[in-house]
């Protein structure tokens, strides 16, 4: 067991990737030092999953953050997989990753003249995340062109092993065989010292 020398704050996430309860996760994340995450989401909208996604990388420099995925990880979620920078730990209760292509929502009878402008900027932007999909989480050529064409696919907990993405386990328990230990990081109680400018 890892003797951990500093004080952590567990906050548990199980919402949609929205405006509001991710400013609030970012907020509570914001009040410690060391936040362990357990995650969990249904999806929801691709600027503000790169917003938290952003926000954890920061955390993950600082070296101030452990994500846990818990239970179900979809749709906009899956950006972790491909963007996030720092380890992400399986915890038992895992079920699966649910993946398909990020869409806009738009009218089907009032039609905006901006809908094909859109679409075009998504369609480059989707095509980098089958890319990322490909070459950093491991899905196959069959099942990236499965996401592309409008179906989904779903990579259960017993699955993980046919990714190429390496998942993380904790101290107490092993998922899978590519086990990589985790060291808790030290966190300075000192002051940094203040710079005085030079009088001439």
């Amino acid at each position: 067991m890892i003797n951990r020398e500093i004080i952590e704050h567990t906050i548990i996430f199980r919402d949609d990737i929205l405006p509001d309860p991710v400013q609030d996760l970012m907020d509570k994340m914001s009040m410690f030092p060391f936040v362990n995450l357990h995650f969990s989401t249904d999806g929801g909208e691709l600027h503000t999953m790169y917003a938290l996604v952003a926000y954890l990388n920061r955390r993950y420099e600082q070296e101030s953050v452990r994500v846990y995925l818990d239970d179900t990880c979809v749709s906009a979620g899956t950006f972790l997989l491909t963007d996030y920078n720092g380890p992400l730990f399986i915890q038992p209760t895992f079920r699966y990753f649910y993946f398909h292509a990020p869409d806009f929502l738009s009218y089907k009878i009032r039609k905006d003249e901006n809908d094909e402008r859109l679409r075009d900027i998504l369609d480059v932007h989707n095509e980098a995340y089958y890319q990322k999909l490909s070459k950093e989480v491991g899905l196959t050529k069959s099942q990236v062109n499965r996401i592309r064409s409008g179906k989904h696919v779903h990579i259960f907990a017993d699955e993980l092993d046919n990714l190429s993405k390496v998942f993380v386990t904790d101290d107490f328990f092993e998922t899978r065989t590519s086990y990589i230990p985790f060291s808790a990081p030290k966190i300075s109680t000192k002051t940094p010292p203040i710079a005085h400018p030079k009088i001439k």
